[in-house]
Formats: structure tokens, sequence, C-alpha cells
């Protein structure tokens, strides 16, 4: 099992090395990593604190974690956001860590009494790194481990690079529309020393867009139509969900508006790319994704699992992602015009 782990990791490098494909991991609860999906979503709730972490593959040992903190907060009516996250992305059993630190300034235009236009910039550096106890191909045989040493040489096992992104977000209280594109700046990574490798990070693009349709009479309770588009190289993929959030009232009973601070959340996504097929004609599908949550006053908690379609081998083809949610609730309210995102 070590020697497919390790020609498993060894494909992996050769992946993002050589090819312009997906480099960066993705969340299927977009909504509650709002920073890493678009800066310009910086501000939009307040003072707010994420939390998020996602296993891939979890039934193998060399699955992919991904945990992210962010921390964002709006300064008053002066239209001015900052915030930023710090990602760890964990690829095969510690042997590529990346460890992505961005900073972001947002400002917020109000363009009527409803409509804000949100514009902002991300800074942030990118840590790759190596563990030392790598074994490559040239290393095997049919009889196992060979060869101490491998012809492959690697420059550093620790490589450090500078990535810029950028963002809008349009929205009201009742729809939203944003794109942002992540490594403006198509900054190099390479391991090896090699000059025939292209090395380039591929700049990430995204565009969404949703709307919330208040429902069951109750200003809280609404469903919500959502749709993501992703593309990063020759990677692209589309989630297409609905999310429907309620209150849920300690006597069951929904004449009584907000009798209840605690609140749910469900939603349903497919995650695929339908207008294009795999090799031998096989579906672009990826998966169907549930999910759950609860909220309680201004702490918010929700699980998602994606199940896969594609036909491959369910161990290689789901994940297990949680969220924690928390606000920071203001002394003094008044009237605020924030993102109507389908998250807590």
């Amino acid at each position: 099992m070590r020697f497919i782990k390790y020609i498993w990791l060894v494909g992996l490098l050769a992946h993002f090395q050589v090819t312009q494909a997906q480099t960066d991991p993705q969340f299927s609860q977009f909504y509650n990593v709002p920073l890493y999906q678009n800066p310009a979503s910086v501000g939009t709730a307040g003072t707010r604190l994420n939390v998020t972490s996602r296993a891939q593959w979890a039934e193998i040992a060399s699955g992919m974690n991904n945990t992210i903190v962010s921390l964002d907060h709006r300064f008053g009516k002066g239209g001015s956001n900052v915030g930023g996250f710090i990602l760890r992305d964990q690829q095969g059993n510690n042997d590529l860590i990346t460890y992505h630190f961005a900073l972001q300034y947002g400002y917020a235009l109000k363009l009527n009494k409803t409509w804000r236009l949100r514009a902002a910039m991300e800074v942030g550096i990118i840590n790759k790194r190596l563990e030392n106890n790598l074994k490559f191909v040239d290393q095997f045989t049919n009889a196992g481990l060979v060869n101490p040493a491998s012809n492959e040489r690697l420059v550093n096992e620790s490589i450090l690079y500078p990535s810029i992104g950028a963002g809008f977000l349009l929205h009201n209280d009742r729809l939203w529309l944003g794109a942002a594109v992540s490594h403006l700046n198509r900054p190099q990574q390479t391991f090896f020393e090699s000059a025939d490798l292209n090395t380039k990070v591929p700049m990430r693009a995204t565009i969404y867009a949703g709307m919330r349709i208040p429902i069951l009479n109750d200003p809280q309770s609404a469903i919500s139509p959502t749709i993501l588009y992703k593309q990063q190289g020759t990677f692209q993929q589309m989630d297409v969900g609905v999310y429907a959030q309620f209150p849920i009232s300690y006597d069951f009973n929904y004449k009584h508006r907000s009798a209840s601070n605690l609140r749910a959340i469900a939603g349903l996504v497919y995650r695929g790319w339908v207008f294009e097929k795999f090799a031998h004609d096989l579906p672009n599908n990826d998966a169907v994704i549930l999910i759950l949550g609860l909220g309680i006053r201004n702490l918010g908690i929700s699980y998602s699992f994606d199940a896969g379609i594609n036909g491959a081998d369910v161990r290689l083809n789901n994940a297990h992602e949680i969220s924690l949610v928390y606000h920071w609730q203001k002394k003094r309210k008044r009237k605020q015009t924030f993102f109507p995102c389908p998250g807590h």
C-alpha cells in the first residue's frame, strides 16, 4: 500500500507541475468560505468568523484534507471592509502540504436604497512543502523498493510565492451576482530542476449568482436557488443547487414570526459539467451534495456530504465537510443591507 501511495503522490506532483488543471482545493459549502470564494465578500455580514474543514477520500490513507479559517469586518457607513484567511491543504498522508495566507480590502458602493456594488483586492503568500520521505518510480521494481536514491532532483522541499486576486459582488436583499479571479500574477511553482516544465499557477475564475425567495410569510424563511461556475486551466465545473432556510419555533407555531432564535438550513446541490464528457464518452458528473445546518442566535454550524455519481470507487469519490460561522452582533441595531446568501 505504501508503494501505491508513493506512485499516487508522484502522479499528483506531475499533474500540477506539468498540466494546467485545477490546483486549488474546492469546498462544497462555498457560501461558508466567502473570502476564499470571492474577496468582494469581505464585510458582507458585519464582523464574522468562518471555520470550515473538508475531508475528501476520507476512507483511504492518502486522502485530501483542507481547513480554512477566515475573519472579516465592516467599518461603519464608510464602505471600507477588511479581512483575511489562512488555508491549510494536505494532499496525501502529510506528503504535500500547502499554506495560503491572504489579506483583503474591499469597498462597498451604495448604488441606491437597496443595491450595493462591492469590489475587493487580495494579496497573499502561498507555501508548498514536501516531506523528505518521498519515493519516486525509478526507485521501485516488481520486487519493491530497490534504490535508496532517485534520479529526480528537487530544487527545494519548500517553495514560497505570492498570489494576487480580485473580485466584485453586486447585490440587494434578494439577488446577487459575483465574480472573482485568483492568482492574477501567475506565480511560478516548482520543486524540480527542469526548465521544460510549465510551472505557472493557472488563474482560478469563479462566477456565481443566486436569488432569495421568501416563504411561509416569514422574513427569515426563504428558498434560494444558486449557481456557481469554476474554471482553472483546463478544469471547469458547475454547482447548481437550492437551499431552504427557516426558523424553528420552540412551540412549532409559525404564526409567531421569529418565535425562536433557532433556525435550520438544508440544501441539495449537483456538481458536474454537462457540456463536456470524459474520455470514452463517459458523462462528466462529479457529485450530489446534501447540506444540513442549524443556527442559534449568531452561531451556525452545518455539515455536507458529497456523494459521488461518476461511477468510480466510492472510497475515491466522496467528501465530508463541516463549517462553523460566528457573527458578532452590534449593541445598537440599525438597518443594513447585507449579502443575502443562504449561509448562516
